[in-house]
């Protein structure tokens, strides 16, 4: 891909994306006329780019809304908050506090939970290697004939009396 053309000024940034846009967009046609796989890529990244813009759109139109809001509250007349305002207020902003510090608690309980299962399995991990290691293999059962019987690891035959 080339940079945007030089008749796009360089300081406005929605012609630059749609230049680019236009661009990928041609890239895409050119790359489905000759069966390349590319075209597929390219054409994600033109959907991607233009959701990002819708996106980048939608932010600019909330914030706008928010300085023109904030702008009436800063020049209109002041607003007083009575008794019962301030303590609905204060009573959303403990029950939040109190839901963050639960959950807080409860994640960490979970967390604890998951360390003392993991490291449970890890010692019986280690265990079983340690019992391999010192008395064999489970499958390796070495059998010997032993008071008239057959002893591998269990009698398979009882001995005689």
């Amino acid at each position: 891909m080339s940079a945007p053309s030089p008749a796009v000024p360089p300081d406005d940034p929605n012609r630059i994306i749609e230049a680019t846009l236009a661009e990928f967009s041609r890239a895409v046609a050119e790359a489905r006329l000759h069966d390349d796989k590319i075209g597929d890529y390219l054409a994600a990244t033109v959907a991607g780019i233009r959701t990002h813009v819708a996106l980048r759109d939608d932010v600019k139109q909330t914030i706008d809304g928010f300085r023109v809001e904030l702008k009436q509250m800063l020049t209109g007349p002041p607003v007083l908050l009575t008794d019962k305002q301030v303590a609905d207020i204060g009573r959303r902003l403990m029950t939040n506090c109190q839901a963050w510090a639960g959950n807080l608690v409860k994640a960490s309980r979970l967390r604890s939970w998951a360390m003392l299962s993991a490291s449970g399995r890890g010692f019986l991990l280690v265990g079983a290697l340690a019992s391999w290691i010192a008395f064999g293999a489970p499958l390796d059962k070495q059998c010997r004939d032993e008071r008239g019987g057959r002893w591998c690891g269990y009698w398979v035959t009882p001995p005689s009396k």
